[in-house]
């Protein structure tokens, strides 16, 4: 039957729904007649085993999720690995680096003192000339 709308099919499609004979469905009389719970029908076994379908996909989707953070977090892990031991060398450099320009700090400094002290040796020489 088709309902378009308007009063006079409504009345059409309930005049005929009011002449069917009430049945029971199998649920009802699980529940009603036989006194089970609703997890212990046919439809409660067909709604668990559908969740239990759910819950394992949504398991291995997860577990799908976690591998592949696990992977990603792995070619981070190494990733950030090689940027360390590049900057860990790029210090090692600049601390010898250092050490060659204090060397050469102190040979300049000791370059200064013996020149002072020339000059100095040099102006006391010229002075008693």
């Amino acid at each position: 039957m088709r309902h378009n709308r308007t009063m006079e099919t409504a009345r059409e499609v309930l005049n005929h729904i009011f002449t069917l004979t009430p049945t029971n469905v199998r649920i009802q009389e699980e529940i009603r007649i036989e006194g089970k719970c609703l997890p212990g029908t046919e439809a409660g076994a067909v709604h668990t085993a559908e969740m239990n379908r759910l819950m394992d996909k949504h398991k291995k989707e997860l577990a799908d999720l976690k591998d592949r953070l696990t992977a990603e977090h792995a070619k981070s892990k190494n990733e950030l690995d090689k940027k360390v031991k590049n900057l860990e060398q790029k210090l090692r450099d600049l601390e010898k680096s250092q050490e060659t320009w204090k060397k050469w700090l102190e040979a300049a400094r000791m370059v200064c003192t013996l020149l002072s002290n020339a000059l100095q040796w040099h102006m006391v020489w010229m002075s008693k000339r």
